[in-house]
């Protein structure tokens, strides 16, 4: 396999009964053999309560089997000890893996109990921004703080740690939810008056307030003192995860970790106060970004960033950031005792993000386009079959072998410059929100670039999402590109006025938008075709609407996404905002020249719900629908295809492309993200493009999703309800 694979399980996968303690039948179940098995769900009171003697002494239930589920075998610790040694004999290694906080689980009355016997000891449980503590009802710790005694508490866990491994001849550590970010975001805690005082110390401030209420308004509601909280908490991972990384490499020991709740780079800075550069340059082997929209959005209901189209801009956007940052994807695969098991509960979503996901890339100094993530962490590897594994198998071998020689359509760009500008301000910067929605509309966004790099760049096209505080730089290198053919296309708000003049705009006073204006004639001129329900019909070379097709009846009352900035100077004006001062760009394409790209601005730019928060931002099928693209939000998404030279379009769905041989051959993903329904997109590429095959592991008929249908340029195409169809186009 060109792709790593940590398997994190409990030990009712194995069986202690067996010589070999099961492993051969895990084994042979997987299909493969995995980098490292990890026991994951365990507390960090296994390593502070061990004795230093591997006996037959009962290892408890809580720590081998996740939440004491019923069905396990009880282990000892000499039995323990035997499994990782015939892990050893198989070809993998053995991690450890703690949660950064005990298990409590109401469901079955269990509960971890060291860390609560010895909190006089150990008290590092997380402060709420209330004063509360978190020790009775999550039980989370903070491995930043430090003892009663003054000691830093990931200083003794290092030392107990690397004794435990030793003994166990266990190979790393695997740091779990809470290690890489706390159990509470940044505006939440933790405001521990130890906390509070190496702030202080770090950032020479002396925050102000009595209560620890009053304390963290002091913080966080002040842009200047939160951003120095986000930095703060910035320099405390980094440091804590160097000293693990030197400390446990010392041993010969590998060290990686859990990501900051399924953040990416700019929304991990602001919520968690994890900067993944500084986690990159502490020399961590892995951080695994928990893409996991089977789980957290199906069954939690957690908001988009958690599906695919959130993922790939998160996947995406942190190498384009931190190029040596190595990622995996943390999968969810099943949780038995959670009670969801994705590869039989949803394998059209499963099967969707394991083409997607591994294919998203990032192009590099040299101008290669580079996988974003490099392997898997399975949640989790306990409780599947041998046709599961096999399934998964099958997909992830294309996900992440196939070759990508280029991947086609708009690439996000990521600025520096442009993160610290939020940074230092304290702000978000609104990335994640506004490119999600323009993948879920049918924007074929897959590849992200750091500006450093697009002097080697080949991308048929650029977005700029947001860029308050780009340079004129940074904007004189995408002009370039611009010159040379590639598109740019601008979404938000910026502060540069060169970028502003060259987008053939200028800036006015903010205003409230009233309604939109569409200039259908305008829009047909960049896309014909676009309002076709059905775009299958080519009469002497030229896309015509079918007599069934009709065109869409646009919404045109504004939004609060609709920002009226700026008014068009010498831009075409294809959807405008209707203020009291007259037409504001909403949506516009300047001309420049035969040779050069088109440059588009659109001022619709979505953000990260205020009201989001863990566990207490719910989806209902509602407002679920609420968040689905307009068909503004789809016109605006196939115009920024067209801009950044797309080769294929869809009529619907998601969309994302590139290209697997020299010859020319593309790989087309076709998704139906967030649909319960069909999809039935209509696939239409340019002359010189026709069908060249499908995937076998699609073809359950003899044409699979695929039509029989030889219309000239298209080709029709079924994508299962919240699956994706993936087809083989070639240049003729």
């Amino acid at each position: 396999m060109n792709y790593h694979i940590l398997d994190s399980l409990d030990l009712r996968a194995f069986d202690n009964r067996e010589k070999d303690y099961g492993v051969h039948n895990y084994l042979e179940t997987l299909g493969f053999v995995p980098d490292a098995v990890t026991l994951l769900e365990c507390s960090v009171e296994q390593v502070h309560s061990y004795n230093g003697i591997i006996d037959n002494a009962t290892v408890p239930y809580l720590w081998t089997c996740e939440r004491e589920m019923p069905g396990g075998n009880v282990w000892s610790q000499r039995q323990l000890y035997g499994l990782v040694e015939e892990l050893h004999k198989a070809g993998t290694k053995f991690f450890f893996g703690a949660l950064a906080q005990p298990n409590i689980h109401d469901e079955y009355n269990t509960r971890a109990e060291w860390l609560m016997e010895h909190a006089d000891e150990y008290d590092i449980f997380i402060m709420t921004r209330d004063g509360g503590s978190l020790r009775n009802s999550t039980g989370s710790i903070n491995p930043l703080r430090r003892l009663p005694d003054g000691r830093y508490y990931e200083d003794v866990f290092l030392e107990d740690l690397i004794r435990y491994l030793e003994d166990f001849h266990m190979d790393g550590f695997l740091a779990g939810d809470g290690w890489c970010g706390l159990g509470v975001m940044l505006k939440d805690g933790d405001f521990h008056p130890d906390m509070i005082d190496q702030f202080e110390t770090w950032s020479g401030i002396k925050v102000k307030g009595e209560k620890t209420s009053e304390q963290a308004d002091f913080i966080w509601n002040d842009p200047g003192n939160r951003s120095l909280w986000m930095k703060f908490y910035a320099q405390r991972w980094a440091s804590f995860f160097k000293k693990m990384k030197q400390g446990l490499e010392k041993h010969g020991k590998e060290f990686v970790s859990m990501d900051p709740w399924a953040r990416g780079a700019v929304d991990a800075i602001y919520d968690y106060g994890v900067d993944y550069k500084l986690l990159s340059e502490s020399g961590v082997g892995a951080v695994c970004i928990q893409a996991r929209e089977e789980n957290w959005g199906h069954r939690g209901g957690e908001w988009l960033y958690v599906w695919e189209a959130g993922e790939i801009v998160s996947f995406v956007t942190s190498r384009a950031y931190a190029p040596d940052l190595h990622l995996y994807w943390a999968i969810a695969t099943c949780n038995a005792p959670e009670h969801w098991i994705a590869v039989k509960d949803m394998p059209n979503a499963l099967e969707r993000q394991s083409l997607s996901l591994p294919s998203t890339t990032f192009i590099n100094e040299e101008g290669n386009y580079i996988r974003a993530t490099e392997g898997l962490q399975f949640i989790f590897g306990t409780d599947l079959e041998k046709q599961d594994w096999k399934f998964l198998k099958d997909r992830w071998d294309i996900g992440f072998e196939e070759p990508i020689l280029k991947t086609n359509g708009p690439v996000l760009v990521f600025s520096d410059a442009v993160y610290q500008y939020h940074l230092d301000r304290g702000e978000r910067w609104e990335l994640t929100a506004p490119g999600l929605r323009a993948i879920m509309a049918g924007a074929s966004i897959h590849c992200a670039v750091n500006s450093k790099n697009l002097k080697k760049s080949n991308a048929d096209g650029y977005v700029l999402v947001n860029p308050m505080g780009i340079t004129n730089e940074e904007v004189e290198a995408l002009l370039e590109k611009n010159r040379q053919g590639a598109g740019i296309v601008v979404i938000g708000n910026t502060d540069n006025e060169y970028l502003i003049r060259e987008l053939g705009l200028k800036r006015a006073e903010a205003k409230e938008a009233d309604c939109l204006c569409l200039d259908q004639k305008a829009i047909e001129k960049y896309w014909k075709g676009i309002d076709c329900d059905a775009l299958a019909c080519v009469k002497d070379g030229k896309f015509v609407e079918q007599v069934v097709s009709v065109k869409p009846v646009y919404n045109t009352r504004s939004r609060m996404e609709d920002k009226a900035l700026f008014q068009a100077v010498d831009a075409q004006v294809l959807i405008g905002l209707q203020t009291e001062a007259g037409i504001y760009a909403g949506t516009t394409i300047r001309e420049t020249g035969e040779n050069t790209g088109l440059r588009m601005y659109v001022s619709r730019s979505y953000e990260w719900p205020k009201t989001l928060a863990r566990w207490n931002f719910k989806f209902t099928m509602r407002s679920f629908a609420e968040e689905l693209p307009d068909d503004v939000d789809r016109l605006n998404a196939h115009l920024m295809n067209r801009v950044c030279g797309n080769i294929a379009h869809a009529s619907e769905g998601q969309i994302y492309q590139y290209e697997i041989h020299e010859d020319g051959t593309l790989h087309i993903g076709l998704g139906n993200m967030g649909n319960m329904f069909y999809g039935k997109p209509v696939l239409y590429v340019e002359d010189d493009i026709c069908f060249h095959d499908d995937y076998a592991i699609q073809r359950y008929t003899p044409g699979g999703y695929i039509h029989f249908d030889t219309t000239l340029h298209t080709i029709k195409v079924e994508v299962p309800p919240l699956g994706s169809t993936h087809v083989k186009l070639k240049r003729k």
